[in-house]
């Protein structure tokens, strides 16, 4: 008998909802090595539909691994993203974080996604920055005339800044993150 028939005699079937690739995922990295107890129980959590977001993902210090950081040295080359109303009109831009030649400066650049594989790079925008401590302890500013980078260090996981971007004093919607490169 079909449900909602509206008879006290019709069985009510419990309602299965169906488990997602989350789930299966969590099965799978609950085999991983280098994942945490914490971490597999939030994928576990996301693919049965009890956490609302996707877990971030944590590395494992294991030998080899990348270290906490405890400040930016000259050398350091930061890879990821960028995301900023109008800075990348809320797209997703390619960041690349380069710290040097001393200490206290660098040069940062963003690039527009590449529409296929293997196109080339479009820069967006290439300039200097400075470096200075923040109030709040465990962040930088890196900052030049009209944007500045609210770094959390290991913010997103060990080796990596990530926080705010404010661009001519827009402080809503900028975000970032960049994982110190190879």
């Amino acid at each position: 008998m079909p449900h909602g028939s509206g008879t006290a005699s019709a069985v009510r079937r419990p309602q299965l909802r169906r488990l997602g690739g989350g789930l299966a995922l969590a099965l799978i990295l609950g085999l991983s090595a280098n994942e945490s107890i914490s971490t597999r129980m939030a994928w576990l959590q996301y693919g049965m539909g009890l956490a609302s977001r996707r877990p971030r993902p944590q590395v494992c210090l294991l030998a080899g691994e990348i270290d906490p950081i405890d400040k930016v040295r000259a050398g350091d080359r930061f890879v990821g993203w960028l995301k900023h109303p109008v800075l990348t009109r809320s797209a997703k831009f390619d960041c690349v974080l380069e710290v040097g030649p001393g200490d206290e400066e660098g040069t940062w650049r963003i690039e527009r996604p590449r529409k296929k594989p293997g196109a080339p790079i479009e820069l967006e925008f290439e300039g200097p920055f400075k470096i200075k401590p923040a109030d709040v302890e465990g962040n930088i500013l890196m900052r030049d005339l009209e944007t500045v980078f609210n770094a959390t260090l290991n913010g997103a996981g060990p080796g990596t800044l990530s926080g705010r971007v404010i661009q001519n004093g827009l402080m809503w919607g900028g975000f970032f993150e960049v994982r110190l490169d190879d």
